[in-house]
């Protein structure tokens, strides 16, 4: 049906445009809709001779009755994939690909329906995607990628909301290119028919990029069969399993400015995988239901630098919440200044042992092992790790192989066992950790082989047991200040020392254990031996050279049947001492320092 207005002749649709014999070239002509009835899509268009204009169905349409063609004007300066024929419930594959090969930024109108598109849409031409809430539905049972961007650079993405009914499991690929926003979109891998065999590719996959946003999206149902997670993914079984391994996945050689925040991801296999990103940041995302790992910020090649992990929520993990600095390898590759802060853990570890909080290199079939190529600065301050549930056995926080780390402000409370041990760092150096509250119920190990200084203050914790610094890597200097801290052990049976514990430490080791408050759960026992309950354990089977001066000066010490100021003993004590107490203390129940070793020497000084 047509009609005439101010010379402009109008037609309901594209079809009756096409239907009709009388139009000449040089006229204008208008449409109301591409299809009848639909009230989307309209557009005015010039009348042409026919050429060699290629007909795409919307910036050129045959007309094959009046032998003409139809030229699209899109007067309001605005391309819609509706004005190519594409309609909500219909097949809309041609009307994207002909869309996105003319203009480089492209509009889409929602529909109560999606649009179904049952190929790959492969874009060089447009690099804006901007939807009003608009559903797609990728139905193809033979290719795994929706929207591909070969050259990325400028690409925006926003107002969709994604589904699948086929084998597309990667909704949206970025390659290579700069200046990318990624924005409230919703990413369902829900009913997806096979999972994602790109190389663990994500359903977000962005590679080579740079100055990249990621905002106020939703990834969801990525984790579509719960028989397999992180306890079982790497059995035969668990890897041909139905999942999509990673929602976001970006691999880059370097390439920085990479901002994801204020996302949602809500069962899912693993959240936000990062590699060789510089200038990186992880903010402000909601994730609960995790099969594995939430975020992997890892470093495989190269040097990258400036990683921020801060205010996330993440509940309900099935390996680790937060990696950082994490190479599991030793190729040279390694990581410079991360902070994680502020993060909200809730249950990690719920289907295989791992830590909280993961900063680590050099991982071997044996295990993490040290290494000469150490990655560096690392701060994890203020956040609030804890287990509301019973889940496996893993460290809140585990280092390996970093220096320079500040652990500062943090309450950690696990579910944990009175036989549970946790280590809090293998091959660090120069370590402070200061004003956290910790809440064990088995034993720490602050640190093994540590190599430079340990600062431990102003904490307070909780555990079985005594807190253990143990080894020394040979030949490199070493020092622990244990100061102003307040330590509970709640262990019942005698054990050789509780309070803090040094052992098997060499030459060049120097302690200084001062105002601390040592409560323990057991009564005070005198004389040399294994029966002994020992506050402030020394070097024990100790290297034989000369250790320089320890400073033992004003802890408190509180059994369960007096209070003291010093109680100590660790063995033979290979080195002079200096026990200071508190003066008050010792007269709350008339006791003195009580000190005893198998080696008495002149050089020991007691003072009260």
């Amino acid at each position: 049906m047509s009609s005439n207005s101010q010379d402009i002749k109008v037609f309901d649709s594209v079809a009756s445009m096409v239907a009709d014999s009388t139009l000449q070239a040089g006229q204008k002509v208008k449409t109301l809709s591409y299809h009848a009835g639909a009230a989307v899509g309209g557009n005015v268009y010039e009348i042409i001779n026919m050429g060699n204009n290629l007909a795409d169905g919307g910036s050129f349409i045959n007309l094959s009755v009046s032998m003409l063609q139809a030229k699209g004007m899109f007067p309001d300066g605005r391309v819609n994939v509706t004005q190519f024929g594409a309609l909500g419930g219909l097949d809309s594959t041609e009307a994207f690909k002909s869309a996105t090969a003319f203009t480089s930024q492209l509009y889409v109108a929602g529909f109560e329906q999606p649009y179904l598109i049952s190929e790959r849409i492969r874009s060089w031409v447009c690099r804006r995607l901007l939807a009003d809430n608009a559903k797609v539905e990728f139905t193809s049972e033979t290719e795994q990628q929706g929207f591909y961007f070969p050259k990325a650079d400028g690409v925006r993405i926003s107002g969709f909301s994604f589904t699948t009914s086929g084998r597309v499991d990667q909704f949206v690929a970025a390659l290579g290119g700069k200046d990318i926003v990624i924005s409230d979109n919703i990413f369902d891998h829900d009913h997806c028919s096979s999972k994602l065999t790109l190389e663990f590719g994500g359903g977000l996959l962005l590679g080579a990029v740079s100055q990249v946003r990621i905002e106020n999206n939703v990834f969801k149902n990525g984790w579509r069969d719960h028989r397999y997670h992180a306890g079982n993914f790497e059995t035969p079984d668990g890897k041909n399993s139905n999942n999509l391994r990673r929602s976001v996945y970006i691999s880059n050689s370097g390439q920085s400015d990479i901002k994801i925040c204020n996302n949602s991801f809500i069962n899912i296999c693993a959240g936000i995988y990062t590699a060789n990103c510089s200038d990186l940041q992880i903010s402000g995302n909601t994730m609960t239901e995790i099969a594995g790992t939430a975020i992997m910020e890892r470093c495989t090649g190269g040097v990258s630098r400036c990683k921020r992990i801060t205010n996330n929520v993440i509940r309900e993990i099935g390996k680790s919440a937060i990696k950082t600095l994490d190479t599991n390898n030793d190729t040279g590759a390694w990581g410079e200044d991360s902070i994680v802060e502020g993060n909200t853990i809730e249950n990690w570890a719920m289907y295989i042992k791992s830590p909280a909080i993961l900063a680590a290199n050099h991982y071997t079939s044996v295990g993490y092992e040290r290494s000469e190529n150490l990655s560096n600065t690392l701060k994890i301050s203020n956040n609030n790790v804890y287990q509301s549930k019973q889940c496996l056995s893993g460290e809140p926080i585990f280092l390996n192989n970093i220096k320079d780390v500040y652990i500062e402000g943090n309450s950690i409370n696990p579910m944990d066992s009175v036989d549970d041990i946790f280590h809090m760092a293998f091959y660090c150096s120069n370590v402070k950790v200061s004003n956290n509250d910790f809440n064990f119920n088995g034993k720490v190990y602050l640190t093994y082989k540590h190599e430079g200084k340990y600062n431990f203050s102003n904490n307070t914790i909780v555990s079985s047991g005594a807190l253990t610094m143990y080894k020394q890597t040979s030949g490199i200097e070493q020092s622990l200040i244990f100061s102003n801290n307040d330590v509970y052990n709640t262990g019942t049976e005698q054990s050789l020392f509780y309070g803090v514990g040094v052992i098997n430490m060499s030459s060049g080791f120097k302690m200084v254990c001062t105002g601390n408050h040592f409560k323990v759960n057991a009564t005070s026992q005198d004389g040399f031996g294994g029966d002994n309950i020992n506050l402030i354990g020394l070097p024990v089977n100790a290297d034989t050279s000369q250790h320089d001066s320890h400073i033992i000066d004003s802890n408190l010490v509180e059994f369960t049947d007096k209070i003291c100021t010093q109680n100590m003993i660790a063995g033979d004590l290979l080195h002079p001492v200096h026990f200071r107490g508190l003066a008050g203390a010792a007269k709350v129940d008339g006791n003195t320092i009580i000190y005893k070793a198998s080696n008495m020497r002149s050089g020991d000084v007691y003072t009260v």
